[in-house]
């Protein structure tokens, strides 16, 4: 068996279907959480930074889309600035400019909030 690549094992970790289960349980409190207290709330301090927690991340927000549903990722962000890292932006908004960033996080963090139908279950592949 050949050896496995550093993501794909932090991927087997931080598998999208159960990010996506403690966002739901995160937007229930209707506010954003920093990358680094949902990976501790997800028994998994220290992780924040890894490679593979972020692609599950982006694996919601793409799932989000497919489904025309507001990205949920979007109430995750960095304790610094307030806002979703790069890799958010892009994979929900690839063709933005740094500089409209803000204001494009604004509006699908309004959008998230005033969401309240996103299924219990989804299908990640």
């Amino acid at each position: 068996m050949l050896a496995r690549h550093r993501g794909e094992a932090m991927r087997d970790i931080y598998n999208p279907a159960k990010i996506y289960e403690q966002l739901l349980e995160q937007l229930q409190l209707r506010k954003a959480i920093t990358y680094k207290v949902f990976c501790e709330d997800m028994a998994a301090p220290g992780y924040h930074r890894t490679f593979g927690f972020h692609a599950a991340l982006g694996d919601v927000v793409r799932v989000c889309s497919s489904r025309k549903l507001p990205p949920l990722p979007a109430i995750v962000i960095r304790a610094g600035d307030g806002l979703p890292g790069a890799g958010y932006f892009t994979v929900a908004h690839p063709n933005a400019k740094r500089e409209e960033w803000r204001r494009l996080w604004k509006v699908d963090l309004e959008r998230v909030m005033g969401h309240s139908e996103y299924p219990e279950l989804v299908r990640f592949e």
